[in-house]
C-alpha cells in the first residue's frame, strides 16, 4: 500500500511540473501575461464583426440605390426608343428610317435598358462615402427578359479588409413590371407604311395627302387595338422638337432663294447645349442658300421653300405609369418612321411662249424632283418616248424654265423625275 501511495505521489508531482512549464512557456512566449491572448482573439472576432456590417451596409445601399434607378431608367429607356442604331431625326429615335428598320430585340431591349440604369446608378456609386465602390458598366449587366429582372454579375468583387480579408460581390437584382412586347407597334409601322408610301405631302399648295394618311391612319389603329395607343408629336418637349424640326426641313430643302414657316416665337435658351449647335449650324446654311425664316402666317416676297417631310413622329403606351422624381409618369415609348417614298413627283405645267418661240415649264409643286425628262415629237406626229432631254430641277417654285423648241413645231411631254427614279409616264406610275 506505501508503494502504491508513493507512485501516486511521483505521477502527481511530474503532472504538476509539466503543467507549469506549459504555462510557463505561454507566459513567456505569448508576452508575460494571459490577459493579452483573451485581448487578442476578440479584437479578431470583433473586426470581422465590423467588415461584416460594413459590406452589408454596402450591399444594402447597391439595393437601394438600384431601386431607386430603375424607374427613371424605364421611363428614360422607353422615351428614348431604345436608343436604336437607325439614327434620331430630333429628339427620337428611328425604328425605320429610308434605308433600315430597328426594330427592338432581346440583345438591344438588354443593352438599351442596362446603359440608361447604368447612367442613373453610377452616381450613387460615387456618393457612397463610407468604401470605395466600383463604378459599374453596361458589361456587368445583364436583362432576363423571361423574368423581367435587370441583374448585376460584377466582374470585380470589393475588398472590404485585407486583414483579416473580408470580400463581397456587390450583385444585385431588380424586377422591372413592364410588358417589353413590341410587335404592336412593328405591325403599326408596317401598316402605316404600306398604306402610305404611294402619297406625298405639297406644302406650297397645302396638299397634304401623306400627313392626312398617317393620321388617318393612327385612328384606325387605335379603334382596333385597346391595349396600346398610338399618338402623333407627343411629350411636353413636342413644341421644342418641332422647332428643331421646321430648321431642318428649311435647311434641307432643295429650293434656294425661298422662305420657310417656323415658330419664331419659341424660346430658343431653352434648348441645351447640343441644340442650340444643332440650330446655329441649320440656320448658316439657311443663310448660305438666301433662304428666309419667317413666322407663321407671315408675308414674304419669296416663294416658299418645298419641303420634303416623310418622317413621322409617334408615342405608344399602355396605360402604365412609373414614380419617377416624386410623380406619377406615364411610359411612352418614343419612335420616328420614315414613310417609303413610291408616290411620281406631281406633273409639271407646259405652256408656249409665242414671242420666243420656246416652251416655258411652271416646275413640279413636289419637292424632291431631281429632274425633268422631256420627250419630243414633231407636230402631228406621237411624241417618242424611247429617250428624253434631261433638264435640271428649278431652284425654285418661282423660277421659270425655258426648252428651246419651236411650239410651232414639235410637241413635248415634260416628266418629273425625283431622286427615287419615281416618275410618272404616259400617265401611268413608272421608274424613270
Amino acid at each position: 500500500m506505501r508503494l502504491v501511495r508513493n507512485k501516486k505521489a511521483v505521477l502527481s508531482f511530474f503532472l504538476v511540473v509539466v503543467a507549469t512549464f506549459v504555462f510557463a512557456y505561454a507566459y513567456f512566449k505569448l508576452g508575460g501575461t494571459v490577459g493579452p491572448v483573451t485581448k487578442l482573439v476578440g479584437n479578431n472576432e470583433f473586426v470581422l464583426v465590423q467588415q461584416y456590417e460594413k459590406g452589408e451596409a454596402a450591399r444594402l445601399y447597391l439595393d437601394l440605390a438600384a431601386h431607386n434607378s430603375k424607374n427613371k431608367a424605364l421611363y428614360l429607356f422607353e422615351q428614348n426608343g431604345h436608343f436604336p442604331d437607325c439614327g434620331k431625326n430630333g429628339l427620337y429615335f428611328f425604328w425605320k428610317n429610308e434605308d433600315n428598320t430597328c426594330y427592338p430585340t432581346d440583345h438591344s431591349i438588354s443593352n438599351g435598358l442596362s446603359t440608361v440604369f447604368i447612367r442613373l446608378l453610377n452616381p450613387y456609386v460615387k456618393n457612397y462615402k463610407k468604401i470605395l465602390l466600383p463604378e459599374f458598366s453596361s458589361a456587368d449587366l445583364a436583362f432576363n427578359l423571361a423574368e423581367k429582372k435587370l441583374i448585376a454579375y460584377p466582374f470585380n468583387s470589393i475588398n472590404i479588409s485585407s486583414n483579416p480579408r473580408y470580400l463581397i460581390n456587390p450583385g444585385f437584382s431588380v424586377n422591372l413590371n413592364h410588358d417589353f412586347d413590341y410587335k404592336k407597334i412593328k405591325e403599326f409601322i408596317e401598316g402605316v407604311n404600306n398604306e402610305c408610301r404611294n402619297l406625298q405631302d405639297l406644302n406650297v399648295v397645302g396638299k397634304t395627302e401623306l400627313s392626312s394618311c398617317v393620321a388617318g391612319y393612327v385612328d384606325k389603329f387605335n379603334k382596333q387595338n385597346s391595349q396600346i395607343r398610338i399618338e402623333q408629336d407627343c411629350g411636353p418637349d413636342a413644341q421644342m422638337d418641332r422647332f428643331i424640326e421646321d430648321y431642318k426641313l428649311c435647311a434641307e430643302s432643295l429650293d434656294r432663294g425661298c422662305y420657310c414657316e417656323i415658330d419664331l416665337s419659341f424660346d430658343k435658351s431653352g434648348l441645351n447645349r447640343e441644340d442650340q449647335a444643332l440650330v446655329s449650324e441649320l440656320n448658316r446654311k439657311i443663310q448660305q442658300e438666301n433662304k428666309q425664316l419667317i413666322g407663321k402666317n407671315a408675308n414674304s416676297p419669296l416663294k416658299e421653300c418645298r419641303l420634303n417631310d416623310r418622317t413621322f413622329k409617334f408615342c405608344a403606351s399602355r396605360n402604365k405609369s412609373v414614380l419617377v422624381g416624386g410623380r406619377m409618369q406615364e411610359i411612352k415609348t418614343r419612335f420616328a418612321a420614315f414613310i417609303d417614298d413610291k408616290s411620281a413627283p406631281e406633273p409639271a405645267l407646259v405652256r408656249s411662249d409665242e414671242k420666243l418661240k420656246k416652251f416655258k415649264i411652271v416646275p413640279s409643286v413636289s419637292p424632291d424632283v431631281s429632274y425633268y425628262g422631256v420627250y419630243i415629237g414633231k407636230k402631228d406626229l406621237p411624241i417618242d418616248y424611247s429617250h428624253y432631254v434631261g433638264l435640271d430641277r428649278a431652284e425654285n417654285i418661282g423660277e421659270t424654265i425655258y426648252f428651246d423648241r419651236n411650239p410651232d413645231q414639235y410637241n413635248i411631254d415634260v416628266v418629273a423625275v425625283d431622286y427615287n427614279g419615281n416618275c410618272m409616264l404616259q400617265g401611268q406610275p413608272s421608274k424613270c
